[in-house]
């Protein structure tokens, strides 16, 4: 709704966003590191298994997003172009595996660059987990749309049962 309504977003934004490319990169190399372990694959190069472990370790869902190191990129990327990868990943509906896995995974080459700037389809695919109340309102058509999110989760649901007073619609 920001992209539409509300004139897109502040640089500072844009930098945060980088973050969360990041943090999702290294889930989408967890995530496919045990896989790899939960299912049996064997990795092409052996040698990923004790690259990947260290990148697994370092993930953290509740951890703020913060840029990943170039050695760490490229290790991700080799494990992208791995076989036995491929095959772990023709297998993802039988693990949780982020939707956009794929998407920035592919574009990994552009992403570890220097000079890489998040695009807007970059930000719409990152995958940020909504704690507390995030409020935006917006004005269409001389009419203030308020629009609320909330966390999903169930132990979140009791900061937010309160915003329902005077709702007229819900999306999920």
């Amino acid at each position: 709704m920001r992209i539409i309504l509300g004139g897109g977003f502040p640089e500072e934004q844009y930098e945060y966003y980088l973050r969360v490319v990041h943090k999702n990169l290294l889930q989408a190399a967890s995530s496919l590191g045990g896989a790899m372990e939960t299912l049996s694959i064997p990795y092409q190069d052996l040698s990923l298994a004790k690259e990947v472990e260290p990148l697994m370790d370092l993930f953290d869902e509740n951890a703020e997003p913060k840029l990943l190191e170039l050695s760490q990129l490229k290790t991700i990327k080799r494990l992208w172009d791995d076989k036995g990868v491929e095959e772990c990943y023709d297998r993802r509906r039988e693990y949780q595996l982020l939707d956009s896995a794929k998407y920035f995974l592919d574009r990994i080459s552009e992403i570890e660059k220097p000079n890489f700037r998040v695009e807007l389809q970059d930000i719409l695919r990152t995958r940020v987990r909504t704690t507390g109340i995030i409020e935006e309102v917006f004005n269409v058509d001389r009419i203030n749309l308020r629009i609320i999110d909330v966390g999903g989760q169930r132990r979140e649901r009791r900061k937010w049962i309160h915003s329902f007073g005077g709702v007229t619609s819900v999306i999920f």
